[in-house]
């Protein structure tokens, strides 16, 4: 079977009929062949529009540069930084650095390689491709210890978690908290994320916080939380019984004809592609 296409490798595929905004990673290889690894925003109607608008601009500023490992991500409204939403003055961010623009400039972040690296995709020198370990050394992929992971962060192998960033993160689930009264599920809609994400982040990865203490959840706040979880839980058997009278109000003429006929119970729930429980059901319906 084939896997199914993921969103971004269909828009990829599109051709808007407007500008759209485009996160591209690429590696720019310098005229002695050393190779710098890069992130910018370039503003385009397409995937392909938008690589070769990179292409041409680095050909024009560095004549002896080439451009190579393009990746292409289009920017929307789901598009997640640092497992939170794009806010409006994201947006802004993103629109004054994308390229083209007045300036004529192209904004790029360098992303430094860690050392030991061939490329931006963790591809070591030195790897043995049949058992995937360093020749003479330690496995590919190296692990953190569970003291170090929560200043970690693994994006398909683990890499230390920038401290600005970081701080960053912190910051916005305390002021999601502080604004929602304390209530972890108001303020995990808040930040765009699911309570389980907001659990993950608070109890593994800021550990140096007592959320318990300086974010203690109320109790009207867990009452409230409780109140409506039962009364959804009351909402959804009261519906789920509605269901059921209106199939049954539904299948009893059927069922009643079937069995008055002379046939079994098993027989008609066969005939009609039903269960034999609906079938007692309907008999016991007209009894009633």
């Amino acid at each position: 079977m084939r896997k199914p296409q993921t969103k971004q490798k269909k828009l990829r595929k599109e051709k808007f009929s407007h500008d759209e905004y485009w996160n591209v990673h690429y590696t720019e290889v310098l005229e002695d062949k050393s190779e710098r690894d890069y992130k910018t925003i370039i503003k385009a109607n397409s995937a392909a529009s938008a690589k070769s608008i990179l292409q041409k601009k680095v050909k024009n500023d560095f004549p002896k540069h080439r451009v190579k490992s393009i990746q292409l991500f289009m920017l929307t409204s789901t598009s997640l930084i640092n497992d939170l939403r794009l806010t409006i003055q994201d947006w802004e961010c993103i629109r004054n650095a994308a390229f083209p623009n007045p300036a004529d400039f192209l904004f790029k972040y360098h992303n430094p390689r860690p050392e030991g690296y061939s490329n931006r995709f963790n591809t070591m020198r030195g790897v043995n491709n049949k058992n995937q370990f360093r020749v003479g050394s330690s496995p590919n992929t190296y692990i953190p210890p569970e003291s170090e992971k929560p200043y970690w962060i693994f994006d398909g192998k683990w890499k230390k978690w920038n401290p600005k960033e970081r701080e960053l993160l912190k910051k916005k689930l305390q002021l999601a908290l502080s604004m929602h009264k304390n209530c972890r599920q108001d303020a995990a809609k808040f930040l765009g994320m699911t309570r389980k994400r907001f659990y993950y982040l608070i109890n593994k990865k800021f550990v140096e916080v007592d959320w318990e203490k300086d974010f203690p959840p109320t109790r009207g706040n867990v009452q409230a939380m409780r109140m409506y979880e039962n009364k959804r839980i009351a909402n959804m058997r009261a519906a789920h019984e509605k269901r059921k009278l209106e199939y049954t109000k539904k299948m009893h003429p059927k069922v009643m004809k079937l069995i008055n006929q002379g046939y079994t119970k098993t027989k008609t729930a066969k005939i009609l592609q039903t269960s034999k429980k609906i079938v007692n059901r309907c008999i016991e319906y007209e009894t009633n």
